[in-house]
């Protein structure tokens, strides 16, 4: 993973536009990593280093200039007559998972696990029966194959276009991939007990997680971090090494493959 610290930050140094930026928020004084060193230096504030939220307040929510500017486009978009007869007909209503919806589905759930027996917990709990050929979870994820993407490649499981581009890539350069069947790595998140499984082991001593974007707020980037630092102390004490590729270290061309190749089988599977 490369990361460059914001103390040995240089705007001028060639060559590290892709790699994650470490620092200290100059406003709420948290720890932050930015994507990219490319998405820094587009910001308007880059000459002190914000977090995401302090930028927003910065230069979105607090900033007045920003706020006339969007109020005034709000009332052109809603004065539109197309949005008008949109509204009217509620076509524009979105299905959103409320607080209610949610409360009820995971009641739901619960009631689900009360009255599962045994077996049904096993699988409830099974990290991987999914992801067997024949399964009828598995089949029932290949048919919808073209959202989810998932499937096999030279008998490896992939749950993502990533994953199947980092395949393509191992089996250009002759390298030695397996899905991750080791013990799942365990690790603590606000006192309860996790468990996480990484993608893919090369050379039987290399464990791999793919990551199509670092952070999802706050709370995913808290989560990478434990999942990081457990799966280093795991290596550690296994004679292994962790490592993790983001979506900017893949080839393009790897990934226009991986699409075409992903269409291509599922195609073949529905005309068989």
């Amino acid at each position: 993973m490369r990361i460059i610290n914001y103390k040995n930050y240089n705007k001028n140094t060639k060559g590290i536009s892709n790699f994650k930026l470490d620092g200290i928020c100059e406003k709420c004084f948290k720890q932050y990593i930015h994507s990219s060193v490319k998405s820094f230096r587009r910001r308007i504030y880059n000459d002190v280093f914000l977090c995401h939220k302090c930028y927003m307040d910065h230069a979105c929510y607090k900033n007045p200039l920003w706020i006339e500017k969007n109020s005034a486009a709000q009332k052109i978009a809603q004065n539109n007559p197309e949005q008008k007869r949109k509204n009217a007909l509620g076509v524009s209503r979105s299905k959103r998972w409320t607080k209610e919806k949610r409360e009820l589905e995971s009641k739901k759930m619960k009631e689900r696990w009360a009255n599962a027996s045994e077996k049904e917990k096993d699988a409830m709990l099974s990290g991987f029966s999914w992801t067997q050929k024949g399964g009828e979870k598995f089949d029932k994820i290949i048919s919808k194959s073209a959202k989810n993407c998932c499937g096999h490649y030279n008998g490896v499981f992939y749950n993502s276009l990533l994953e199947l581009s980092f395949l393509i890539e191992c089996e250009d350069r002759n390298i030695v991939v397996k899905r991750y069947d080791l013990e799942p790595i365990s690790y603590k998140e606000d006192g309860k007990d996790r468990k996480y499984h990484p993608d893919f082991i090369i050379f039987d001593k290399i464990i791999v997680e793919i990551k199509g974007h670092i952070f999802k707020g706050i709370q995913g980037e808290k989560k990478f971090r434990l999942k990081n630092k457990a799966a280093s102390s795991f290596c550690s004490c296994n004679n292994l090494k962790y490592r993790v590729f983001f979506r900017s270290e893949f080839l393009k061309k790897n990934l226009r493959r991986a699409k075409t190749i992903h269409i291509y089988e599922n195609k073949e599977k529905e005309d068989f």
